[in-house]
């Protein structure tokens, strides 16, 4: 899981159609460290908005589109995903534990982790992505970078990696067998 923590604000009404209108402003900025829990964004287009941080946990988000959206750090914890378009997205520290993230697409998206090495620098100082115990039945990662990723518990059915990467996931003998690598 992140490392993150709701930040306090006033006037915290959640209001889906004025979420809507305001991200449709395409703010650089403005949409970090929200609380978006609990909504629902079903078949919307949240495509290349700055969210990092954001709490997302048990929103539903079937056919959201993230494409190019920077997702560092945001909570999708419970949240109901299938057939979400994550592609090109930055994942750095995103949490998907118990995500229904059924037949999402990952297309080229990155997420590392790592500490600096005290003689080189060689990774940022980002917490792995997690995947634990989320449903990624035919979710297709092809051309992710998904440094080391937790994928503990996670139904693996059908999911879609890059040949060459195999060696780089840290997958169950059982997960193993049940994705494909093409």
């Amino acid at each position: 899981m992140a490392q993150t923590e709701p930040i306090f604000k006033e006037n915290s009404e959640k209001d889906r159609k004025s979420i809507l209108r305001w991200f449709a402003k395409k703010h650089r900025y403005e949409y970090c460290f929200e609380d978006f829990s609990r909504l629902d964004f079903s078949d919307e287009s949240l495509q290349d908005l700055n969210l990092r941080y954001s709490d997302f946990r048990n929103a539903t988000l079937t056919n959201a589109n993230f494409m190019y959206a920077n997702l560092a750090g945001v909570r999708f914890c419970g949240a109901e995903m299938e057939n979400a378009y994550l592609s090109y997205s930055i994942l750095h520290e995103t949490d998907f534990s118990s995500a229904n993230l059924r037949n999402a697409k990952f297309y080229h998206s990155k997420a590392k982790f790592g500490l600096s090495n005290k003689k080189e620098w060689k990774r940022t100082g980002f917490f792995n992505v997690s995947f634990r115990k989320a449903n990624l039945q035919n979710a297709d990662f092809t051309g992710a970078a998904l440094i080391g990723a937790n994928f503990t518990e996670a139904i693996m059915d059908g999911a879609i990696f890059d040949l060459i990467g195999q060696n780089e996931l840290d997958l169950s003998p059982e997960q193993m067998k049940a994705v494909v690598f093409k």
